[in-house]
């Protein structure tokens, strides 16, 4: 490892495997979460309609939602993009939708 990288490192890499270092890169110390995060944030109701889900799909990028209570705007979950499609495309194939 001191003249180059391990073999469990190479491999890390060729899978492109997400994993944090174990000291961070100097101009990360400095930076707080809301440095990094998105600031126009698309939730999602408890209980939608399939098609609101549909525009909302359409309508961003985002890789998450935050779902909420509609009455109260508590927070109670996060659901993320692909297994909102997934469950789309289930219920669309079995006919749940018509």
């Amino acid at each position: 490892d001191h003249f180059n990288k391990g073999i469990y490192d190479i491999h890390i890499d060729l899978r492109h495997v997400p994993l944090l270092e174990h000291r961070p890169e100097k101009e990360m110390l400095g930076l707080e979460a809301h440095n990094v995060m998105a600031t126009s944030i698309t939730t999602l109701s408890a209980v939608s309609r399939v098609g609101d889900l549909v525009e909302v799909l359409r309508g961003c990028s985002h890789y998450g939602f935050p779902v909420v209570d509609s009455e109260s705007d508590q927070f109670l979950g996060m659901l993320d993009r692909s297994t909102l499609m997934h469950v789309l495309c289930l219920g669309g194939e079995y006919g749940v939708f018509t």
